[in-house]
């Protein structure tokens, strides 16, 4: 996503939610983004949770959880190497 937004823009503003955020914000549980991978896929395949309807096959439960995370400001840093960071 990083590349596209690099390739078709001269410039950008990217917003993402704040890591340490104490709800997290698609499943709706507290401090769900720092709970073991297995257990947050447990949780979602077991639960609707937040929009996050519930996924019947504990793999696709797992997909999800693992491309639905928080990236941390090293990691936005890392991506947008060129850019400013900033923080509200």
């Amino acid at each position: 996503m990083a590349d596209e937004v690099k390739m078709i823009s001269k410039h950008w503003f990217v917003q993402k939610p704040n890591l340490y955020f104490p709800i997290e914000l698609h499943f709706y549980l507290p401090f769900f983004q720092f709970y073991s991978l297995g257990l947050r896929a447990t949780l979602h395949n077991k639960f609707n949770l937040g929009f996050m309807k519930k996924k019947a096959n504990p793999l696709e439960a797992r997909i999800e959880v693992e491309m639905t995370r928080f990236l941390s400001k090293k990691e936005i840093k890392y991506l947008f190497p060129e850019s400013s960071i900033l923080t509200e």
